[in-house]
């Protein structure tokens, strides 16, 4: 575990679907973890391992206070999560093998070396546990993944526009 390697660690956990959070913490906590659980108005101390941020609304502020991302359901074919925002917000950006939700925008991220790929789990430990004790490298990586993110930025205004384009010069638009 990544904990065994950084003591102190505190792990963010925001489920896709909050109202799991309840049955999540469970788990966590018979599996012997020291869980705090936001919905539960609860706030993570110094023994606290993982905090449950089971709320919605609030992801931006978690992306803002970690220095890496992982996305999840990107290990399983499940199509993962836009990679965007935590790469707008400072984070060091790694995902699993399965983006088929977003990727066009996940190949293009590995391939301007602004996000790091992970083939399972075993491998993502130490992929996370690298960045968190190499500075430099994740300040290159947080670097690369805010300039992508930032050339990013507009492209659903300049689509809008380009469409809206097209259809004027054909007599179509309204």
């Amino acid at each position: 575990m990544i904990e065994a390697h950084l003591p102190g660690l505190l792990t963010i956990l925001a489920p896709r679907h909050p109202e799991r959070g309840a049955d999540l913490g469970r788990g966590l906590r018979a599996a012997g973890h020291e869980v705090a659980q936001r919905s539960a108005g609860e706030t993570p101390g110094p023994e606290t391992e993982i905090f449950l941020a089971d709320t919605i609304g609030e992801l931006g502020l978690f992306y803002r206070l970690a220095p890496v991302a992982f996305l999840g359901r990107t290990l399983a074919p499940h199509g993962g999560s836009n990679p965007l925002e935590p790469a707008r917000l400072g984070c060091a950006v790694v995902h699993g093998p399965h983006t088929e939700n977003f990727a066009s925008i996940f190949r293009a991220m590995d391939e301007s070396s602004a996000a790091l790929v992970t083939p399972d789990a075993k491998e993502l430990a130490h992929t996370v546990t690298g960045l968190l004790t190499d500075t430099d490298r994740r300040g290159t990586l947080t670097q690369s993944a805010a300039s992508f993110a930032g050339r990013m930025d507009g492209t659903l205004d300049k689509t809008a526009a380009l469409v809206l384009g097209a259809l004027g010069e054909r007599g179509e638009a309204a």
